[in-house]
């Protein structure tokens, strides 16, 4: 201890005041809490450091104006959530015990969810990758998504010193670009092909919207680690996303994700909250899985998204999505 606590300690060698003995106690104890809160507020986010190191190297590769406000949304997180095993790490700024943040810190492209990053980490003298996504919500960062838990990437290693081996980092879209979705843009329906034209002509596709670009489609879809169904993808060339009876086909920026213990679901299509249709993080035959929200329930659907779409909108008729 330093000469403060010893002389406190002295102090109370000699003494046989109660009253003092007990101030002194107290006082004997003030450069421990001290410590200990030093402590806490150093670690306030509970962010590991090769997480923050993740979080760094996105910042760096964005643009100045993007990498400076994503800097200031990870200061002021102050609350992390880990959950399927630490595969999910989601970020909140709590104020007076609710959640909270400030609306001039979003960035102005902000959907409901968006994959801004993908990042690949190595380990060293080891072959194998474990690869982080970093997602925004509503324009600002909320988390990151692991394909397997870091406690077992780097099992046997400290991670609360752990320092990340980053080898590659892919930016989906610029957070600083706005993008205006206009519900039922025109579309030129006549250059419909495949089973959408079919639907269409039959009236059971609505809430048609032009499509991204190529470019935008390829960079954002690039950063998705999962092969995409074909038909999928075919739609998505010729509107961004579409109605088709109580689903919701989402466009580019509107995929979501869902986070299980043992896996991982990028969701291409909503049956209403009721049930997704997504690929699994990882997948290379574009496989489709009937998610259910309700009690977790998962389906193998085929690798065509028309096939899903028939089966679920038949299941829903008889009502056992």
């Amino acid at each position: 201890m330093g000469s403060y606590s010893q002389s406190v300690q002295r102090h109370l060698a000699g003494c046989r005041c109660w009253r003092c003995r007990k101030n002194c106690e107290f006082w004997l104890w003030v450069p421990i809490m001290l410590r200990l809160l030093t402590v806490l507020l150093g670690r306030r986010t509970g962010l590991h450091p090769f997480e923050t190191d993740i979080l760094d190297k996105v910042r760096r590769c964005l643009s100045d104006s993007a990498g400076s406000r994503l800097l200031r949304q990870a200061e002021v997180v102050n609350k992390v959530q880990r959950l399927s095993n630490g595969k999910e790490v989601n970020l909140y700024q709590i104020r007076y015990g609710k959640p909270a943040f400030d609306d001039d810190l979003r960035f102005p492209n902000a959907p409901d969810e968006a994959l801004l990053a993908n990042v690949t980490l190595s380990r060293s003298n080891s072959p194998a990758k474990l690869r982080a996504e970093v997602w925004l919500a509503k324009g600002r960062l909320f988390s990151l998504v692991f394909n397997v838990p870091p406690s077992q990437f780097y099992a046997g290693m400290d991670l609360d010193t752990l320092r990340g081996e980053i080898e590659d980092v892919r930016i989906c879209f610029n957070p600083m670009q706005p993008h205006v979705v206009e519900e039922c843009e025109p579309v030129d329906a006549s250059a419909f092909t495949g089973w959408l034209r079919e639907w269409h002509a039959q009236g059971r596709v609505v809430s048609l919207r032009a499509p991204s670009s190529q470019m935008e489609r390829e960079t954002y879809l690039g950063c998705i680690d999962a092969l995409l169904p074909g038909d999928y993808l075919e739609l998505l060339a010729q509107t961004d996303g579409a109605r088709i009876g109580v689903c919701a086909v989402f466009g580019v920026r509107e995929i979501r994700r869902i986070v299980l213990p043992d896996a991982i679901f990028y969701v291409l299509a909503e049956v209403d909250g009721v049930a997704g249709l997504g690929v699994k993080n990882g997948g290379r035959d574009a496989t489709i899985y009937r998610l259910r929200y309700e009690d977790g329930e998962r389906r193998a659907m085929g690798s065509s998204l028309q096939y899903a779409l028939i089966n679920v909108l038949e299941l829903q008729d008889t009502g056992n999505v």
